[in-house]
């Protein structure tokens, strides 16, 4: 029999929810694509697509689309072919992927995914929704089986508990990177090897903002050609509605790192504002500049001032995360982290700048 190596996806996916999907979930699967799509070009990033019939069969999912849906642990067992179940402190969360075949490179054996169904427990503790959601996006990427933890700890792809990480882990970016911007489609395991991936050792720079009292990190990269940003923090103990310290207006202040395509390194304040009760408000960066290439940022005013020195953003707040809902081009998602919503983090991502914000109330 031949081999059929990875059979990916031609291209990365439209991510399509089932509808009724919960705001609570389907602003989790927008931080899951979003973390994703940190490790990737923009023309090979996820893209989030209008909602499907909830209970849509494997076969009768589009081409080209991976959806999403969330439903009672009961009643996976009534669904018969599964490629994957995991049973944990997380609750299960399935995947299936279906395959059709394709000739490539003249080879008639390979194959490539044609569509994507992840299946995730609506029973599952709260805290395991966005790793859980994350590591069966990798996998309807097509990033197959599981890694040892002894061997890999850091990956959310590991074969036991899953950490609680907001983000896909650069291990795990890295390889998901490869396969979509280094590997051709359908490539055989045993024809891949460190020479076939070209050059990966070349981060260029990496910058790193944190707040030691909230727990946070956040920053950019320009790494492996591509902009990177990337932020971290504790997932907060309540949701947002439950935290007593909370009412009237809230805000958050703090600072924004990223990279120009250019190799500048861009920076800037932060500042998140929501008011409780109507559960929206806005995103300001402002006193954006830039410097040498590469250069770290350095005193406000020592460097040149960078997309007008102001970008604006109306958000939305659902649970614990955020997101834009107007203002300047880009896309930005956002989480309040710490046990009581102590710091603000998330991306931004524009054509002309990858970022990352980090901020304390």
């Amino acid at each position: 029999m031949d081999n059929p190596g990875i059979p990916r996806f031609h291209e990365m996916s439209v991510v399509r929810l089932a509808e009724g999907s919960s705001q609570a979930f389907a602003a989790v699967v927008r931080g899951a694509v979003t973390a994703i799509n940190a490790h990737l070009p923009a023309d090979q990033q996820l893209v989030s697509g209008s909602s499907v019939p909830a209970g849509v069969s494997v076969v009768d999912t589009p081409d080209g689309t991976i959806v999403v849906e969330s439903t009672p642990t009961s009643a996976y067992w009534a669904v018969a072919g599964m490629s994957e179940y995991r049973l944990g402190a997380e609750g299960i969360s399935q995947s299936e992927v279906v395959f059709q075949q394709t000739p490539r490179e003249g080879r008639p054996g390979y194959r490539f995914t044609r569509s994507a169904l992840v299946w995730h427990s609506a029973d599952a503790a709260r805290q395991y929704w966005l790793p859980t959601v994350i590591h069966e996006l990798v996998h309807a990427a097509r990033l197959p089986g599981h890694l040892p933890q002894y061997r890999f700890p850091d990956s959310i792809m590991r074969d036991q508990t899953l950490p609680r990480s907001t983000t896909l882990p650069t291990i795990d970016g890295d390889a998901v990177n490869a396969l979509y911007t280094r590997l051709p489609v359908g490539p055989r395991p045993d024809e891949i090897s460190a020479a076939s991936l070209g050059p990966w050792d070349d981060t260029r720079f990496f910058l790193k903002g944190e707040y030691v009292n909230a727990g946070i990190a956040f920053g950019g990269s320009m790494r492996i050609g591509d902009g990177r940003a990337w932020a971290q923090g504790e997932r907060p103990d309540m949701d947002r509605s439950e935290n007593p310290a909370l009412s009237g207006t809230a805000s958050w202040t703090g600072a924004l790192f990223g990279v120009a395509p250019e190799d500048r390194a861009v920076g800037g304040a932060a500042a998140i504002a929501v008011n409780l009760g109507t559960m929206d408000g806005d995103a300001r960066f402002t006193e954006l500049e830039s410097w040498g290439v590469p250069t770290a940022p350095r005193t406000p005013g020592t460097g040149t001032r960078r997309l007008d020195g102001d970008l604006s953003y109306a958000i939305d707040v659902i649970g614990n995360r955020f997101r834009e809902t107007g203002g300047d081009a880009g896309n930005l998602e956002g989480l309040f982290v710490g046990a009581g919503h102590e710091g603000a983090i998330g991306p931004l991502e524009r054509t002309d700048l990858t970022a990352s914000f980090g901020a304390t109330r």
